[in-house]
């Protein structure tokens, strides 16, 4: 069972309310009721929890609630007629759940981790073509069939030379493509293949899924989304999920259909199709379906800077509750001091603002404005003395705003650490913790706003930004950050925070 399942398990067994548990919890009804859908998870440090486990050992009195918890919980009665034992028995179960962040963890390395390997893949490999009526399609059946299928497909399109946008959908059971490693890795080239004949790719991704295996499948095609080829989408709403569909659609050569019944793809028929005006048709299907959905992320690379820059914006401008991690200094809290210099090190001196200076005040002008309503949790990593002083610390500068990687000085590092103290002694929404696992921040910038989206960069080589706004995805993130810290100790930052300030002014 999941917390959510657990939760309003023990609040129907003790007839508890929304609003009861909220005022024993000193948590908002709504809130209450998010976690009771199952829409919000429970922060790993959630101080709610163990009252929540007090109040239900309390409200377990009848010889019914007893018997049932005790059962469920694997305990013995005795255990729950002890109010203080049953407490903690409940809390143990309450917190006894799989750990969600691995999914978010895994796709976080894959992405700060990825670099193009040389391609070993040969002109002909994997291309074999059928002979093709113009009219009658070719069938093959099962997961096998499907496979087959999906081959002929991707050989057309290879063959065809002409580039053009594929659209892509299936929402069946996905052991056609991870099922079989060998499969897997002759789909990937042909891909690859597919994407370096410069073709697009419109894929309408299927979030009804679990959340870990979507997040595993934005893994799988990782490679393929960094190439800024592939626009994904997805439909926002809920589907019953007992007819499934296959459509993968290249307008100007070929399609591929399918259609099963919940996961029973055994014996399911695939047509491989290569008639014009069955393809138009099976566009037209494609369009009204896409009309419905929403875009799933938007995808930036290095030659997306305007796009990246506009994006990041509008994001900026939702008012919410953040939490940023990076593996430095975060750009929003950088003294605009410190901007100034840098952009005149980038230009050698011969400094005028191209707009990016302008840009970055404006930005700050905006986190600035938003700390007087809102929380912003900065989980920061300081770099040790040395590197400091040899001015080998990397800025979080985006590589897609600028080409170059900027590095502080060591007076333009003091004064950033500078200006977060600042912040936080002046700003009591503005919260900072210090990460001490620093190799697990390596390589990325995660940018969470709760209820509005995330904004995921790769630090390092190639550069790439993912900005996602699905509300599962965003919430599974969220609780990934909000895991770590909200800043509690704050006091004991801004100390430390003073000392380490304090020992490299005195070794500067």
């Amino acid at each position: 069972m999941e917390f959510n399942e657990k939760l309003d398990y023990l609040m129907k067994i003790t007839k508890t309310t929304n609003s009861s548990l909220a005022l024993y919890t000193s948590l908002d009804a709504s809130y209450v009721s998010r976690l009771r859908r199952g829409d919000r998870k429970p922060a790993k440090n959630g101080n709610y929890i163990m009252p929540m486990a007090v109040y239900f050992s309390k409200h377990c009195n009848e010889k019914y609630q007893i018997e049932i918890l005790s059962e469920t919980i694997k305990v013995k009665t005795s255990v729950i007629l002890d109010n203080e034992s049953a407490a903690e028995v409940i809390y143990e179960w309450l917190m006894k759940i799989d750990d969600e962040k691995k999914p978010v963890e895994d796709l976080l390395y894959k992405i700060s981790n990825f670099s193009y390997q040389k391609s070993n893949i040969k002109n002909n490999e994997d291309i074999h073509m059928t002979n093709f009526n113009s009219i009658e399609p070719n069938v093959y059946y099962g997961v096998d069939g499907k496979r087959e299928a999906v081959i002929q497909f991707l050989s057309v399109v290879i063959n065809n030379k002409k580039p053009q946008t594929l659209l892509l959908f299936s929402d069946e059971d996905t052991e056609w493509l991870f099922g079989d490693l060998a499969f897997t890795e002759k789909w990937a080239n042909l891909m690859t293949r597919v994407i370096m004949g410069g073709n697009r790719i419109k894929i309408i991704h299927t979030v009804s899924r679990d959340l870990d295996e979507m997040l595993s499948a934005i893994s799988k095609w990782l490679p393929l989304y960094m190439t800024g080829a592939i626009e994904p989408f997805f439909y926002p709403k809920k589907r019953d999920g007992i007819f499934k569909r296959t459509l993968f659609i290249a307008p100007d050569s070929a399609a591929v259909t399918s259609s099963s019944i919940s996961s029973m793809t055994k014996n399911a028929a695939n047509f491989v199709l290569r008639e014009k005006n069955t393809i138009k048709a099976l566009i037209g299907e494609f369009n009204d379906y896409l009309s419905l959905c929403r875009p799933l992320m938007q995808i930036f690379t290095s030659v997306d800077k305007d796009r990246y820059l506009e994006s990041l914006s509008e994001f900026e401008n939702e008012e919410s509750n953040s939490i940023i991690s990076t593996d430095t200094l975060s750009v929003l809290t950088m003294p605009e001091v410190v901007a100034e210099k840098m952009s005149k090190r980038l230009f050698n001196e011969n400094y005028k603002d191209d707009g990016l200076l302008t840009y970055f005040k404006i930005r700050r002008h905006k986190f600035e404005k938003g700390l007087l309503d809102n929380k912003f949790v900065d989980i920061i990593k300081i770099a040790d003395i040395d590197s400091i002083k040899s001015g080998q610390v990397k800025t979080a500068i985006s590589n897609i705003v600028i080409k170059d990687d900027l590095y502080y000085s060591t007076e333009e590092y003091i004064l950033h650490l500078e200006n977060i103290l600042y912040l936080m002694k002046n700003y009591h929404n503005y919260n900072v913790l210090i990460h001490k696992n620093n190799s697990s921040v390596n390589g990325y910038m995660l940018y969470v706003k709760e209820d509005i989206g995330v904004v995921i960069e790769k630090t390092s080589f190639p550069p790439v930004v993912f900005a996602i706004n699905e509300s599962n995805m965003t919430a599974a993130f969220w609780d990934y950050l909000d895991s770590m810290g909200s800043g509690a100790y704050r006091k004991n930052v801004i100390k430390e925070l003073e000392e380490i300030i304090a020992d490299l002014k005195y070794l500067k």
